[in-house]
């Protein structure tokens, strides 16, 4: 997924590129970011096609956003525009320019963080096959998930059980060994007993080895390597923070 960010304040487009940097952590999505600090650089260097994504400030010296977008739309019709500005005096100037949304700076985490997730639920597939999964079936249905939606695996008797963030259990007949290879190369995973994978993100805490969820699940951690998981989890987490 490609995102542009458009904004003459060097501060405030630093801090969005970070947002979009950690967003991309969190939810495992291969994102590629590209700042610019006015219209004109972006139309200066402007592919169709190329940007999923743009996230647009409206009042800039010289060529404003809308008038950009404007611009953009001419040779680009499908791709997401979100507009960042201190007023809401454009609002129906950004939306004749087909805006995806509109969000008054300064813009919270949460706002960008849920604007993002919209956008890549439109662009489904497309983000998707830029996105770390694992595959695997389960009655008779094929199925994928992100490595954001991945909570936790675990070997129950001879079946596997995978939970997603939404709370749903597949049972699996594939070794859990299978999992474990396509999320070897993922870092929020961490498998903290034999036949148990957890995803860090996911974590609510430690209490020595007992692994408590954010969903209130407990797994059980190996007893003489739980101090150590614990720290791998502390670091991750203070990495993605």
């Amino acid at each position: 997924m490609r995102i542009a960010i458009v904004d003459d304040e060097p501060s405030l487009l630093k801090l969005a590129t970070h947002t979009l940097e950690d967003f991309s952590k969190d939810r495992g999505i291969q994102i590629e970011v590209s700042g610019f600090d006015s219209g004109d650089t972006l139309l200066n260097t402007y592919e169709v096609g190329y940007y999923d994504m743009i996230f647009m400030d409206v009042f800039m010296p010289g060529i404003d956003g809308i008038e950009t977008i404007m611009k953009v739309r001419a040779l680009d019709p499908t791709v997401a525009v979100v507009f960042l500005t201190a007023s809401e005096e454009h609002m129906k100037n950004a939306l004749k320019c087909h805006a995806f949304d509109y969000i008054v700076k300064p813009a919270a985490r949460d706002e960008l963080y849920n604007v993002v997730d919209d956008c890549v639920k439109m662009l489904g597939e497309k983000v998707v096959s830029d996105t770390k999964i694992i595959e695997f079936v389960a009655d008779k249905i094929d199925v994928k998930l992100a490595s954001h939606q991945l909570m936790s695996v675990s070997v129950q008797g001879h079946n596997v059980s995978v939970c997603d963030s939404a709370g749903k259990i597949y049972t699996l007949r594939s070794s859990f060994a299978s999992i474990v290879e396509q999320t070897k190369e993922w870092d929020n995973m961490l498998i903290i007993n034999r036949g148990v994978m957890v995803n860090m993100n996911f974590i609510h805490s430690f209490d020595g080895n007992a692994v408590r969820m954010k969903d209130g699940y407990v797994f059980y951690a190996r007893i003489k390597t739980a101090k150590e998981l614990e720290q791998k989890w502390i670091d991750y987490r203070s990495a993605t923070l």
